[in-house]
């Protein structure tokens, strides 16, 4: 029986046996199973342009025409698996933080209720580690006038997101403040951009640059300084 007349799954073969005089014997019959191709996995989620964080649920899908008897992940190339929580729709709970910033190997085991394995891979990336600011300028408590000169570094180990400044008017004694713009830096690891405090009002500021990566880590530096009208420094 060649086995591409046959469907995968459970088969009975009946054989009987005929004299020449017509006498039938018992019939005598087997099962047996077929199994053409191997369970096929897939990792739905997260999406391989997403970027991971902290405890990461991995889901996906399994497939074979005998069924799958059970799934089981493995986050270090393959030297152990554990197995998930579900079958055809699988589900396991990561903690990204035991593995490296970074692209990571994802290999996803199936078997089928034949014992048959069917192994495929797949990448997670992960960032634990927030942006670095570096503020090279303003200095803290730095005067200025008319102009504010943005110089430092803003870097992350895999890409940000956004880099955001505050400008927040500091009262007379520091303890109340308003925010009074809210600007979008360019994405860049040097930064080097001006400030124009033109239409501001001479007094303490508080600059707070926030940069966030893709994985929603974020760092925030702030800088206090003083504007003052520019005849004041004549």
């Amino acid at each position: 029986v060649a086995l591409d007349s046959i469907s995968d799954n459970d088969h009975t073969l009946e054989v009987k046996a005929v004299d020449i005089y017509g006498v039938e014997s018992e019939i005598v019959s087997r099962t047996f199973w077929v199994s053409k191709k191997e369970p096929v996995s897939t990792l739905v989620s997260p999406d391989l342009t997403e970027t991971v964080k902290e405890i990461v649920i991995l889901s996906g899908e399994a497939f074979d025409e005998n069924g799958i008897r059970e799934v089981s992940v493995s986050l270090d190339n393959g030297i152990t698996f554990n197995k998930t929580r579900g079958r055809e729709k699988w589900s396991y709970r990561a903690d990204s933080r035991i593995l490296g910033d970074g692209v990571n190997s994802v290999i996803i085991k199936a078997v089928d209720n034949l014992g048959t394995e069917g192994v495929s891979a797949s990448i997670i990336t992960i960032d634990n580690t927030p942006p670095s600011i570096t503020l090279d300028r303003p200095g803290d408590g730095e005067l200025f006038t008319l102009s504010v000169p943005l110089e430092g570094r803003i870097s992350d180990d895999l890409s940000l997101s956004s880099i955001n400044l505050e400008i927040i008017k500091l009262s007379e004694t520091k303890e109340e403040e308003s925010t009074l713009r809210v600007m979008e830096l360019p994405i860049t690891s040097l930064l080097l951009e001006t400030l124009d405090s033109s239409d501001l009002t001479p007094g303490w500021y508080n600059l707070r640059f926030t940069a966030l990566d893709k994985a929603g880590n974020s760092t925030t530096l702030s800088r206090n300084l003083i504007l003052e009208e520019e005849h004041s420094l004549a």
